[in-house]
């Protein structure tokens, strides 16, 4: 998919309203509220569609964190957009319907990182982070160091001092997912079935070797509880069955996967996989690609990418998991 570079900024154009795609009417309710939010922030029809967006992000930009529920209106839209306080998505949330009242054409986009909004100049549709995504989950799990990073064209808009970007969430992401790759290259992972072949089972009985005869970490549950602590670890080891429905695996593209994790003969319902390239030559040299969740059943199912930055050469790909309450630690080897 092609997407024109100006979508992720670059300078905002100064269209007339007659210029812009129609929007649609708001409800009356929430019409009147929005009516309230744009006299505090100041922007009307008045002024030129660049100019209300200007102060929109302004003011969406300025907010500020809090673990305090915004009140005082009984409108939870009034409610953030005045309190001036939310996250990424309660910000998007609120710059839409206030955009929307006026007539700028606005649409938010969320995925499970990170929100924000796209406006529509007249000419194309221009992505706009508007902050707040220190309180999200952390993507470090899903962040491939190794693939280039992109780098948008210029901010138009201004970030107040000390604003959480969705660039900043993501660099810092990229920092910690190198961190957890180097510590899993010192022998922290635990490595399986290849690339080469359509299915792999493993059990993670104790320490086991490649093909090359170097050793891999022990996917057992000796030393730990449940994770964490140092207590035994008393339960059932998991065994991880990995399938690789895809016949060739290619840079840049999706590998398509699935798999199951049972322990003791039961099945491990909503469990973390996390999976890894292993170079074969090199096998401690580890790549997380992803992670995928199973099913009340035991099963999973993921379309990996694989880094258009990957080094031509044979693979390994490795399942892991730490279990949960019922399930222990196990791995593909």
């Amino acid at each position: 998919m092609t997407i024109p570079r100006g979508v992720f900024g670059g300078e905002f154009a100064d269209a007339s309203w007659g210029q812009l795609p129609p929007v649609g009417k708001l409800p009356e309710r929430p019409a009147k509220a929005a009516k309230e939010v744009a006299t505090a922030i100041g922007v009307s029809t008045a002024l030129r569609p660049r100019e209300n967006v200007n102060r929109l992000v302004t003011w969406f930009r300025s907010f500020a964190d809090s673990n305090e529920p915004p009140s005082g209106k009984n409108d939870i839209y009034l409610d953030l957009a005045l309190s001036k306080k939310g996250v990424c998505r309660h910000r998007a949330f609120a710059f839409l319907v206030t955009a929307q009242s006026l007539g700028i054409p606005t649409r938010m986009v969320i995925n499970e990182a990170h929100a924000w909004v796209e406006v529509h100049d007249g000419q194309m549709w221009r992505r706009i982070d508007l902050g707040g995504a220190g309180r999200m989950i952390n993507p470090a799990s899903t962040v491939v160091p190794e693939r280039p990073a992109h780098q948008p064209p210029p901010d138009p808009f201004q970030w107040p001092q000390g604003s959480e970007r969705g660039d900043d969430m993501v660099e810092s992401a990229r920092q910690r997912a190198r961190q957890q790759q180097q510590q899993s290259a010192d022998g922290g992972a635990a490595p399986a079935p290849s690339m080469s072949m359509p299915s792999a089972t493993s059990s993670p009985d104790g320490p086991g070797a490649d093909d090359g005869g170097a050793p891999l970490p022990s996917p057992t549950n000796s030393g730990t509880s449940g994770g964490s602590g140092g207590d035994k670890d008393d339960r059932p080891p998991s065994t991880i069955t990995l399938v690789v429905t895809d016949a060739d695996a290619h840079r840049g593209a999706p590998l398509h996967v699935k798999g199951d994790v049972k322990a003791d003969g039961e099945r491990c319902g909503n469990v973390v996989v996390e999976l890894y390239l292993r170079d074969t030559k090199d096998p401690r040299r580890l790549l997380i690609l992803g992670t995928a969740a199973t099913a009340p059943d035991g099963t999973f199912t993921a379309a990996i990418v694989i880094p258009g930055s990957t080094p031509l050469g044979d693979y390994d790909l490795v399942a892991r998991t730490k279990g949960d309450a019922h399930c222990g630690r196990g791995s593909t080897q």
